[in-house]
């Protein structure tokens, strides 16, 4: 405990009575940061063996014939490292046999001449106020210093190790000696043999003694003595409750000057100080001085308040007042961290008895606490106060008018929000659905007319608050001079599934969009959906669809996994029946067009045909048309050949009983789908984009019009060149036009 005290006060003591100006950072400046005194003149260049600076006005030269070291100019040295000097990195530091200090000198640095063992004397020149610490450390050979008057300070072990050393020339009365700080680790130095300019007659006395103090914790105090006729002082000190009759319970402070500071703290309240001088013959103490400290325990008195609700971007604070407190810590706690794990608090800043903050989304629900410290480093926690910060539309969503193939945005500014989520209802319907866009902002590029009407709304979130914003429409007008009716597309390629995935479904989706996007007279808005669930397809349905009369043409495109029990696959979710699909696409006004390349595909339409003829598929198709109108909706209770209606123009990839396969069809070097590969090419298209070559293979009178028949028997017959294991099946008027360039 003694030893834990010592230390405690006598280091703070330390830091008050070295308030001298010494020089600065231990690293050495650059050359053109400082003026550089220049070399002596006269000196002839093969004496140098090397040069530079060492202080801001300081530079030193290394004379290998002579083995001396100059340093002219004036000011500090540089603060130096243990090895970093000039002459050390160097490497001739242990062979200096000599050293030349300017009469400018003011400070010689830290580690300045540390390992020149062959160094043997030094004189100080009398401008010098400060020896750094381990100045001349490790000078073994060093016998003798010249110490000047204007020293005040000799820092830690500035002589260490210097077995040498003595004798001390002393510029300066014996009594002067006493206003020198010399710091512990310079037993040798003060051991040695001092000599003073002259001799100090009065007789040994001490004229001032110490004085009690009362203070508060917390400061620093200063003991101090004044004696005539004494060479050397030293301060002791004794611990409360210590007998003070008893000698050996005096401890030596370390501190040798006239004065010693001490930083008052509660557990040195009581100790006291008293000094022994002497003048070599005979020893004199001084009084004993009482160090009484009034002490406050550290204590919070007002906590932080325990709940600000409030919105982004305004400015909260968090406030705890504590007795005694000197330093504090604030940290924050996330959401999800445990209040009671200390592990899960993360230091924000140290600052003051205030925490400010600049309210946003991203802290809400964060806690904030402080730990308030004493001088003495004893610490209390306060309690946590929680952030709240709701959101609030600044903008909300404006609705927008756009003509056919333009571009429409819609935008929000939620200040407090974190994520987003938007939502749109198509016209007649009740139901909101998710829109997929989870950004503030979102755009549709080329709006069709299906779109027109589809009403938006966002959902703005932290992980404490969501506002719904107001709703916004989005109006799409016909563009000028556009044929009467549309034409429309909804594509999707499915590849990624979890299991079994798939690699030229999304190939053949873009493929199918850019021939239908090349038609001339038949020229179709496209929508792309690749790599979606069920939800998406069933809602892209409606929404691309939207709008259709009982002119349009829309088509209905899938590529991807086929279900043998009558069904399409999505990548996620459950299975779309052909039930389904029928159900839904028979909403759409005017004539749909349905193809599908998957696995049983032909079940759509209850057609086996494994390459039925031509005539024999007319007759079931004449069949099935006697019992279907238009409008046709389906019954839930139909089973197999939901599609096989007057409603719908089918093409499938395969039979009900058969897969579908995909392979490298041309030198596009694209997976692609057997029977979207064989379509594409009927259509005089290619891989990736669907561009069209200039003629179309299929259109057998060369008419510029692709009818059913004209482009199921090349789908149907290139493919079955490809393989015999698949064979395409339709559900139409064979003399019906699909597509027309």
């Amino acid at each position: 405990m003694k030893a834990r005290r010592y230390l405690a006060w006598i280091v703070t003591a330390l830091m008050l009575l070295t308030s001298f100006a010494l020089p600065g950072a231990r690293e050495a400046k650059a050359a053109s940061d400082v003026t550089t005194p220049t070399p002596q003149e006269g000196v002839e260049d093969k004496y140098y063996s090397d040069s530079g600076i060492c202080g801001p006005n300081l530079y030193w030269t290394y004379y290998s014939n002579t083995r001396k070291l100059t340093i002219t100019g004036s000011g500090n040295m540089y603060e130096y490292d243990e090895g970093c000097t000039p002459w050390s990195q160097y490497g001739f530091a242990s062979d200096i046999l000599s050293v030349s200090l300017p009469k400018g000198l003011t400070s010689i640095g830290s580690y300045s001449f540390y390992k020149c063992s062959a160094l043997s004397t030094i004189a100080i020149p009398g401008k010098v106020k400060t020896i750094g610490e381990s100045a001349f450390q490790n000078c073994y050979s060093l016998a003798s210093v010249d110490l000047p008057k204007s020293v005040k300070l000799i820092d830690w072990y500035a002589f260490y190790n210097c077995y040498a050393l003595n004798y001390v020339r002393y510029d300066a009365k014996s009594n002067d000696r006493l206003k020198i700080l010399i710091r512990d680790g310079n037993q040798v130095l003060t051991s040695a043999d001092w000599t003073y300019k002259k001799a100090n007659t009065a007789a040994l006395a001490i004229k001032t003694q110490p004085k009690d103090i009362k203070t508060d914790d917390g400061k620093y105090v200063t003991f101090k003595v004044k004696a005539t006729g004494a060479t050397s002082i030293q301060w002791q000190y004794l611990e409360a409750g210590d007998n003070p009759a008893v000698e050996s319970n005096w401890q030596n402070a370390g501190v040798t000057s006239e004065s010693i500071a001490v930083w008052a703290s509660y557990d040195i309240d009581g100790y006291r100080y008293r000094c022994k001088v002497s003048n070599g013959s005979a020893t004199l103490t001084s009084a004993a001085a009482t160090l009484t400290v009034n002490y406050a325990p550290l204590k919070i008195k007002t906590q932080p308040k325990k709940k600000i609700t409030t919105t982004a971007g305004k400015e909260v604070s968090f406030k705890v007042k504590a007795q005694g407190a000197t330093m504090y810590l604030w940290q924050y706690l996330e959401p999800w961290g445990d209040p009671s794990n200390n592990s899960d608090w993360s230091i924000w800043e140290y600052g003051s008895d205030t925490l400010t903050l600049n309210a946003t989304g991203h802290i809400t629900a964060w806690c904030f606490r402080c730990i308030v410290y004493d001088i003495h480093g004893n610490s209390e926690v306060s309690n946590p106060g929680q952030l709240f910060v709701n959101v609030k539309f600044e903008t909300q969503p404006k609705s927008v008018s756009v003509l056919e193939g333009e571009s429409a945005s819609f935008k929000v500014d939620a200040p407090g929000a974190t994520s987003y989520s938007w939502e749109y209802k198509v016209p007649g319907t009740k139901d909101w659905l998710e829109l997929g866009c989870y950004d503030d902002h979102f755009s549709l590029s080329d709006c069709s007319l299906a779109l027109n009407g589809i009403a938006f709304r966002c959902w703005a979130y932290n992980e404490t608050d969501g506002k719904l914003s107001s709703t916004a429409k989005l109006t799409v007008r016909p563009a000028p001079g556009s044929v009467k009716g549309t034409y429309r597309a909804l594509l999707i390629g499915e590849n990624d599934y979890d299991s079994s995935p798939l690699y030229g479904c999304v190939n053949d989706m873009s493929a199918m969009a850019g021939m239908l996007r090349g038609l001339k007279k038949t020229k179709f808005a496209t929508k792309t959906l690749p790599n979606s669930d069920r939800s998406q397809i069933m809602t892209a349905i409606e929404s691309t669809f939207f709008g259709a009369t009982s002119e349009s043409v829309s088509v209905f495109y899938y590529s991807g996994h086929g279900s043998s029990s009558g069904a399409i696959c999505p990548i996620a979710g459950s299975d779309i029946t052909f039930a389904e699909l029928a159900n839904k696409l028979s909403y759409i006004p005017g004539r749909v067009i349905v193809i599908l390349d998957s696995c049983f595909s032909g079940d759509a339409i209850n057609k086996n045909g494994d390459d039925q003829a031509v005539d024999q598929m007319m007759q079931a198709y004449n069949q099935a048309a006697i019992d279907a109108f238009s409008g046709y909706r389906l019954a839930s209770n139909e089973k197999s050949g939901e599609l096989a209606t007057s409603k719908f123009v089918v093409i499938t990839a395969s039979s009900k009983t058969e897969t579908s396969h995909d392979y490298y069809y041309d030198d596009s070097g694209l997976r692609q789908g057997q029977f979207t590969a064989a379509l594409i090419r009927g259509m005089g298209c290619s891989y990736p984009n669907g561009i069209y070559s200039g003629h179309m293979p299929a259109d057998a009178n060369g008419d510029n019009c692709i009818t059913l028949q004209e482009i199921y028997e090349y789908a149907h017959d290139t493919a079955l060149y490809w393989s015999n294991t698949q064979h395409a099946q339709y559900y139409g008027n064979l003399n019906e036009v699909l597509f027309s360039r």
